[in-house]
């Protein structure tokens, strides 16, 4: 557990450093007021955490997350112009690629399987935003944390 494997220093876990040291910076995205909204002003409440801004689409979402830097983007997949899976594959292209969450009131394979192609770290349903948000955002800003599509994190977990 203490070695270091090739490559597993990426960008990521350096964002991940350094979101310990100061606010965990959150992105919100989704095309409902009201969710943006509330799930903007939760997240905002939690210790430790900053809410960087909230975005209509996907298209905003790139707009914010270039000129913002979050840590965590939590995003809606279903949106006009630009959509979650979309967001997801664009936001993971970029020099520092933040931690993607994409939410759904869809609970099926096939939704699970395009969220993990599109690179998402998580996909998490909508009814259950409440009770693992804060608990999902902590553990992607942590290095130490398994996230679904990190080789590196793989790695060390399996290699037991």
């Amino acid at each position: 557990m203490g070695k270091r494997r090739a490559g597993c220093d990426s960008m990521g876990m350096t964002v991940a450093r350094e979101a310990r040291r100061r606010a965990i910076r959150v992105l919100v995205v989704d095309d409902s007021n009201l969710i943006r909204e509330a799930l903007g002003n939760f997240v905002a409440d939690l210790p430790g955490v900053e809410v960087v801004g909230r975005a209509r689409d996907g298209l905003e979402a790139l707009d914010l997350a270039r000129a913002r830097a979050p840590d965590v983007v939590i995003t809606d997949l279903r949106m006009p112009r630009v959509d979650g899976f979309a967001a997801t594959r664009l936001l993971k292209r970029s020099a520092r690629p933040p931690a993607v969450v994409l939410c759904t009131t869809e609970d099926d394979d096939e939704t699970r399987r395009a969220a993990a192609d599109a690179g998402a770290d998580a996909l998490l349903l909508k009814r259950d935003l409440g009770s693992r948000v804060e608990r999902l955002i902590r553990s992607l800003a942590d290095p130490t944390a398994l996230a679904l599509n990190n080789p590196c994190h793989r790695a060390r977990s399996s290699s037991g």
